[in-house]
């Protein structure tokens, strides 16, 4: 039953090995009996599923070593004929999903979170809820977790016991690409929440990378990656992906953890290489690399608990970041739509959409930050630029991509420059876009936009961008590399190159 991963908690007071359980039945008491009672049942059903799976008990004396031989065995026994056409994302995912469907019934056993790992997966358990935003517990309002390839929902029963304790609501959202995986942890998440309406699991069949909100939902504070992220095909894209469109920009946490560590998952690389394509990132400076281009900073990294391997990686959500290239931008100031100033307060120069078209094609629509330079006036500005269609115009949306850009002028006074010639140059990205619900919401991102641009730009790498001969030799005649003419032009060059040429 795949229930039977999901009360370890138990086996503490069933082998007496540790004083926790009971203590923390103790401590219950003075919530109320619906704290104590699920705790509880927690504790029941246990005992219970224990006794109907006695043939199973050996593997609660097993040591950790002989439990991760035993996960590599399953990995070789069931590799299988599909391997060489495993080429491409899509041929990765059809295996992935055969895989873990094949495995199914071993990780719906207590051989998956065996008796020795209850304290590491209580340990995790206690991290990521402290990774949460802070606000959460100030407000008491549902926590957002997302359980990204969950498999059979080993994590369900410790982040529930971190709510109980906390005396918080949780909403759990559980993910996974194999549909027996799914069913399982369906059936596991409605065992554990029988009797209680504060809590929520929702378990849907999907990877990671193709898992979409709704409009109406709410992103999540904490998005989990545990025992799951050396199988994906491109880590790089995962993170992206869940820092775009699934995590709370104000301090969301991506968190990416191993209950066995980083060895553990290079045996499985070795063995199954097909199945765990990655290794972990072994340090700081690795996650740096792979994160260098996404709002993501890393807060913690620990590699052991207790004297036994673990690994644990913790990223918060920061609010801007590197882009990859820098985009240099010419072109005269257009006549807009007349909202920027008068609709919303925010007074934007717009470069023409239809000379710009080309050098759009590729770019994201989103919020942009950098600098900005009116040919013939004296000054490098600050800029924040929207890039996009204005879907919050409902029925006036722009008919194409535009670029609109707010310079931030302080306290001078700002005339219309309409049919001067700007210069821009982007280096950094602040968020996608998005439709909101009403213009007060829109014009309160927008201040926030600002705000973090004008806060961005005071720090490196941006202090050295405005030295950019792009910008301070403004009266010197340019074309842009990538594409355009005299009057509009345009060119994408890489970031480290462009850090190189500066002066």
């Amino acid at each position: 039953m795949p229930a039977l991963t999901s009360f370890r908690l138990s086996a503490f007071l069933l082998h007496g090995m540790f004083p926790w359980w009971s203590n923390l039945l103790k401590r219950t008491h003075a919530f109320g009996s619906p704290k104590r009672s699920f705790l509880t049942r927690l504790h029941n059903h246990r005992i219970m599923l224990m006794a109907l799976s006695s043939s199973s008990s050996s593997s609660s004396s097993s040591s950790l070593d002989k439990h991760e031989d035993r996960m590599v065995a399953r990995h070789k026994e069931r590799i299988s004929n599909d391997e060489a056409d495993v080429t491409g994302p899509e041929q990765h995912l059809q295996h992935q999903k055969h895989v873990f469907d094949e495995m199914s019934d071993f990780f719906a056993t207590q051989q998956t979170v065996p008796d020795e790992l209850v304290p590491v997966y209580q340990h995790l358990a206690l991290q990521i809820w402290e990774s949460r935003p802070e606000a959460r517990d100030e407000e008491k309002t549902t926590t957002r977790i997302m359980d990204g390839a969950c498999g059979s929902g080993a994590l369900f029963p410790f982040l529930l016991e971190q709510a109980v304790e906390s005396d918080l609501p949780v909403e759990i959202v559980g993910v996974d690409v194999a549909p027996k995986m799914v069913a399982g942890a369906q059936e596991y998440a409605s065992s554990l929440l029988r009797s209680r309406d504060d809590h929520i699991i929702q378990v849907v069949e999907s990877d990671v990378l193709n898992f979409q909100l709704n409009e109406e939902d709410d992103r999540f504070d904490v998005v989990i990656l545990n025992a799951c992220f050396g199988n994906f095909w491109n880590t790089s894209a995962v993170l992206e992906h869940i820092c775009l469109r699934l995590l709370k920009q104000k301090g969301g946490s991506v968190i990416v953890s191993h209950p066995l560590g980083s060895n553990f998952v290079e045996k499985l690389n070795r063995e199954d290489p097909t199945t765990v394509p990655h290794l972990l990132p072994a340090s700081s400076d690795e996650w740096s690399v792979m994160t260098r281009y996404l709002p993501l900073e890393l807060k913690k990294m620990d590699f052991s608990f207790e004297s036994n391997p673990y690994y644990f990686a913790w990223l918060q959500r920061v609010r801007h970041v590197a882009l990859p290239n820098v985009m240099r931008l010419r072109g005269k100031v257009a006549t807009g739509f007349g909202r920027g100033g008068k609709k919303l307060g925010f007074p934007t120069a717009n470069l023409s959409p239809v000379e710009m078209r080309p050098a759009l094609e590729s770019v994201e629509t989103g919020v942009y930050f950098g600098w900005a330079v009116i040919e013939g006036r004296s000054g490098i500005h600050k800029a924040v630029v929207n890039v996009g269609f204005s879907p919050t115009f409902e029925g006036k949306e722009n008919a194409e991509k535009i670029v609109e850009a707010h310079l931030l002028f302080g306290e001078e006074e700002v005339k219309d420059f309409y049919s001067e010639t700007m210069r821009l140059q982007l280096h950094g990205f602040l968020r996608p876009e998005i439709k909101f619900p009403s213009f007060p919401a829109l014009i309160a991102q927008i201040s926030e936009d600002r705000d973090e641009a004008r806060g961005a730009l005071d720090v490196e790498p941006s202090v050295a961008f405005s030295k950019d001969p792009f910008l301070v030799d403004s009266s010197q005649h340019w074309i842009g590399s990538t594409g355009g003419d005299d009057k509009n032009s345009w060119e994408f060059v890489e970031t480290d190159a462009a850090i190189d040429a500066l002066p």
